[in-house]
C-alpha cells in the first residue's frame, strides 16, 4: 500500500511539478486515503473500520427467540449480521476476512481455520427456538450454507431464508448498535442480556429507562440447552444465587465496561422469593465514553 502510494504520489509531484504545493498536496492526500481504503478493504477491514459495522435485528427475534450459541458462534453470526443491508429485501451471500476476525476477537491465528470450520459447522447444524403470539414454539435455521476458502483467508456464509423477517425490512421495531461492542464480550451470556436490555434502551431515543424481567423467563433464557447425546433441548434448572452471581453479575460488568450504556439490577421479592428483576439502563456521558477500552485483551489460543 506504502509503495503504491509512493509511486503515485510522486508521479503526481512530478505532473505537478509546476502547480502550486498545496494543490500537489492536496491531490497526493485524497489519492494516498483512497489506496489505502481499496487495499485494505479488498484484503481485510482494520479494527477501527469495524466502528462503521451496525448489528441490527428486529425485536420480535430478540424477545421471542430461545437459543443456545457459544461465544463464538454469537460473534461469528454478529460479523455476519452487521454486513447484511437491513433496509434491504433480499439476502446476499456475507464474506468475512479470517484474519480480520481473529484479530478483532483477539484469537491466534495459528490454526484458526481448522478451528473455525467445527464453530461454523456446529452453526450450520444448529436450529433456534421462536415464540408465536399463541404460545407455540417452532424451529428456526439460523444458515442455509457456510464454506471456508483457506487460501484466500474468506468465510462465507449464506442466512436461511427463516432469517429475513428479522434481518431485512427493519424500518420500526428494530435494535441495532455497533459491532465491536459486542465482540468484546467473553460470555455468551452477556449478549443474551445484552441484546434484551438495548432493545428497551433503544425505543423512542430514550437515554434512560428500565426493564423488567421474571426469573422465570431469565432462567429459561440462558438455561436453555442442547443435548449432544439426544439432540433435544432441555432447560437445566439452577438456583437464582447462580443465576445472579454467576450471570448476572459478570454480564452487568461486562456491559458497563464494553458497551455504551450503564445498567444496574434491582432484585424484587414476593414475600421470601425474588420473582422479579428490574434492570435500570442509562447512556454513558461523554467522559464514561471516553474510558471505554477499544478491545478485550483475552487471547484465545486455538491450539
Amino acid at each position: 500500500i506504502v509503495c503504491a502510494g509512493s509511486f503515485c504520489s510522486g508521479w503526481l509531484m512530478a505532473f505537478f511539478y509546476h502547480s502550486r504545493g498545496l494543490i500537489c498536496g492536496a491531490v497526493q492526500g485524497g489519492l494516498f486515503v483512497l489506496l489505502l481504503l481499496g487495499f485494505g478493504l479488498s484484503e481485510g477491514i482494520e479494527p477501527t473500520e469495524m466502528q462503521r459495522f451496525i448489528v441490527a435485528k428486529s425485536n420480535q427475534f430478540i424477545l421471542h427467540s430461545r437459543y443456545d450459541l457459544s461465544l463464538m458462534e454469537q460473534r461469528i453470526l454478529a460479523c455476519m449480521i452487521s454486513m447484511v443491508d437491513s433496509r434491504g429485501s433480499d439476502l446476499q451471500d456475507c464474506e468475512l476476512d479470517i484474519d480480520t476476525f481473529c484479530t478483532l476477537c483477539k484469537i491466534e491465528k495459528r490454526g484458526s481455520a481448522r478451528y473455525l470450520k467445527e464453530v461454523t459447522k456446529g452453526l450450520r447444524d444448529q436450529s433456534f427456538w421462536m415464540e408465536t403470539e399463541e404460545g407455540v414454539y417452532e424451529t428456526f435455521s439460523w444458515v442455509e450454507k457456510i464454506s471456508i476458502n483457506e487460501k484466500k483467508g474468506k468465510i462465507t456464509l449464506r442466512f436461511s431464508n427463516d432469517m429475513k423477517p428479522f434481518l431485512l425490512n427493519l424500518q420500526s421495531d428494530f435494535t441495532s448498535y455497533k459491532l465491536p461492542m459486542v465482540l468484546r464480550f467473553s460470555s455468551r451470556y452477556t449478549n443474551i442480556v445484552f441484546d434484551l436490555i438495548y432493545s428497551k434502551f433503544g425505543q423512542n431515543g430514550r437515554k434512560s429507562g428500565s426493564l423488567e424481567i421474571l426469573v422465570d423467563e431469565m432462567k429459561e433464557r440462558v438455561q436453555i440447552k442442547k443435548d449432544k447425546r439426544t439432540n433435544r433441548v432441555v432447560n437445566q434448572n439452577i438456583s437464582f444465587k447462580d443465576l445472579r452471581v454467576r450471570i448476572l453479575e459478570p454480564t452487568l460488568e461486562e456491559i458497563n465496561k464494553f458497551t455504551d450504556i450503564m445498567v444496574d439490577a434491582e432484585y424484587i421479592k414476593n414475600g421470601r422469593k425474588t420473582e422479579l428483576i428490574r434492570f435500570n439502563f442509562r447512556k454513558k456521558t461523554k467522559h464514561e465514553l471516553e474510558n471505554v477500552p477499544p478491545f478485550s485483551e483475552n487471547r484465545i489460543d486455538l491450539l
